[in-house]
């Protein structure tokens, strides 16, 4: 496998390293990982090379050469000065002094800007407040304009965080420490996070940061008789989610205009306002974007929703579960699980993607998103013609249960949160999207291919800190750790054995060890706790529903006493287990 994710120039520059390699023309350096890697700038390593994206930080492994971000710029420019030049224009220094000449200390405010290309102002202008030595925070306003939440950034890096557990808002500037709403006739320009928004106000504009890529339609009443722009991201999120948030402003706002970055599209990780304005001439080339933005109508992107027919006088089940099926089919997110029609989605109590049954009545808005729903009315004159029509909760039973949707979904087979290595047709290939032969749908960034001792090394280190009785079991460990990657991808040939854990003391590690695990393949465990044998909530319906839902690992924690569990039995054994959902039926799982 190529260790080379992406290029230079397909990565955000947000970084100090991602900004000076762009600058620099440092574009044979590839990404992996946290950092940039290639051909050094000293010697003549072709691969030793390492720069940090986010700390922009370099080193040579071959020549042994270091390099702070200015002695980088320095060596590559010749030039010490057009280096702190460079560096004061992408706002890794600072160019400012106090009353005797001197240079001011920079706090974590001016840090955090510099990292971030924002002028510091403008982040204290949304409210920006120190919180420790290299973390500031933000505050977020909800649908009624007071604050719920808040958006942290670190001078580690990262895109920021939302305060965990709390409903997500809208960063706003500040007057007067009260954030500044929206009023009727003004201009306001909306894009992704408090960064850019931060970066339009230190042009003169009003700018508000969203929480994600679209406006959530709670949030529209606030830009109500406003002029809104749109500033989307140049890459597939921002685009589809700059129509989205049109569509919520329709017949709110007083108008809605879409402003295109001039930068390439991409598909992610397009440029965003804060990467145009680094850019050579990049003030003059935002303002004249914002200039030209155009009305959302003339931009209105994609067709109009295809047409379907529901049940009725002159339309069967089959025909419209076949094409509504084939609609959702085309979105990605919605499969089937045995029996059952399952859509990917993503939870707060649950982090990672995971599959969750399709009810009916959310399965109406589920083809709403789709296409435009009709119906077949017959006429005085005794013709029969479509009208629009919505789907009622009874048709969509019936479209759900029909086998026409469900040898048209796609079936699912493993959900992972990384690549897995599969075989297909005798060769071993990497999934990494949806694979429709093997059934199985993964995520994540490519994998770095490693030498065997080299894995060996580092799998072995992952345990270092453990006291195992025995040589064996620090193998079963190791074991336990290799196998998942065998058993999502079909290549063992036979039944993975379970991960017992004992220790001799309490808070020795054990579920710690799971984690371990788990953070391997980028997933978080799924952990069934002890609860009485049978009946709603029970141990046995917990572990039904992870299994539905693709959980790939689901421990058992803190478990005392006898382990009544015929069903468990069952999994361990059969080559076909029957997972039992409340009010959905059963999910024929192979374990």
């Amino acid at each position: 496998m190529d260790v080379a994710a992406h290029s230079v120039a397909s990565h955000s520059t947000d970084g100090i390293g991602s900004r000076l390699a762009a600058r620099l023309g440092l574009d044979q350096l590839k990404l992996s990982g946290d950092n940039f890697v290639g051909g050094c700038i000293e010697c003549s390593s072709s691969d030793a090379f390492s720069l940090h994206v986010d700390k922009g930080i370099a080193h040579c492994f071959s020549c042994n050469g270091s390099w702070s971000p200015f002695q980088l710029a320095a060596h590559v420019l010749g030039d010490r000065g057009r280096a702190k030049q460079l560096l004061i224009d992408l706002r890794i220094f600072q160019d400012s002094v106090n009353g005797n000449g001197r240079s001011t200390k920079a706090g974590p405010i001016e840090r955090i800007a510099r990292l971030k290309g924002v002028d510091p102002e403008s982040l204290k202008a949304y409210g920006a407040k120190p919180i420790g030595p290299g973390k500031i925070q933000f505050p977020m306003y909800g649908p009624d304009g007071t604050r719920c939440t808040t958006f942290a950034l670190s001078i580690d890096g990262g895109k920021g965080l939302n305060q965990k557990g709390k409903e997500a808002g809208l960063a706003f500037p500040h007057v007067d420490g009260k954030p500044r709403l929206p009023q009727v006739n003004e201009t306001w320009y909306l894009v992704e996070g408090p960064k850019d928004a931060a970066a339009l106000h230190g042009l003169g504009y009003f700018a508000c940061g969203l929480n994600t890529s679209h406006l959530a339609p709670k949030f529209a009443r606030l830009f109500m008789g406003v002029n809104v722009i749109l500033v989307p991201d140049r890459d597939r999120a921002g685009t589809n989610g700059s129509q989205s948030s049109a569509r919520v402003l329709h017949g709110v706002a007083e108008s809605i205009r879409i402003a295109v970055l001039p930068a390439e599209f991409k598909e992610s990780g397009g440029a965003d306002v804060r990467d145009v304005l680094h850019s050579p001439g990049g003030r003059e080339k935002v303002m004249q974007c914002l200039a030209d933005a155009r009305p959302w109508q003339e931009v209105n992107a994609g067709p109009e929703l295809p047409q379907v027919v529901l049940p009725g006088e002159e339309a069967s089940i089959s025909k419209a579960a076949e094409k509504i099926g084939k609609l959702l089919a085309e979105t990605g997110r919605f499969f089937m699980r045995d029996s059952l029609a399952v859509r990917l989605q993503r939870s707060k109590d649950i982090g990672e993607p995971h599959l969750a049954i399709v009810k009916a009545a959310e399965f109406c808005s589920d083809i709403e998103s789709v296409a435009r729903i009709m119906k077949t009315k017959s006429t005085k004159e005794g013709e029969v013609i479509t009208v629009p029509s919505f789907c009622s909760e009874a048709t969509a039973k019936l479209i759900l249960a029909s086998a026409a949707l469900k040898e048209t979904l796609p079936e699912i087979r493993v959900l992972s949160s990384s690549p897995v290595l599969t075989e297909t047709h005798g060769n071993l290939v990497v999934v990494s999207r949806f694979n429709s032969e093997s059934g199985i749908l993964a995520a994540g960034p490519p994998v770095e291919d490693v030498s065997l001792l080299e894995a060996v090394g580092t799998l072995k280190q992952l345990f270092s800190d453990f006291l195992f009785s025995s040589p064996g079991d620090l193998a079963r460990a190791l074991a336990a750790v290799i196998t998942p990657a065998l058993t999502f991808g079909g290549l063992l040939n036979g039944r993975a054995p379970i991960d017992l854990g004992e220790a001799n003391e309490s808070q020795s590690g054990k579920g710690f060890k799971n984690k371990l695990a788990c953070a391997i393949y980028r997933s978080t465990p799924r952990i069934i706790t002890q609860r009485a044998a049978g009946g709603v909530g029970s141990i046995q319906e917990s572990f039904d529903s992870a299994l539905v839902s693709g959980a790939c690992f689901i421990p058992f924690d803190n478990l005392r006493g006898r382990l009544d569990l015929p069903g468990f039995e069952s999994f361990m054994t059969e080559d076909s287990y029957s997972a039992r959902v409340p009010y959905a039926g059963t999910v024929a799982i192979d374990p």
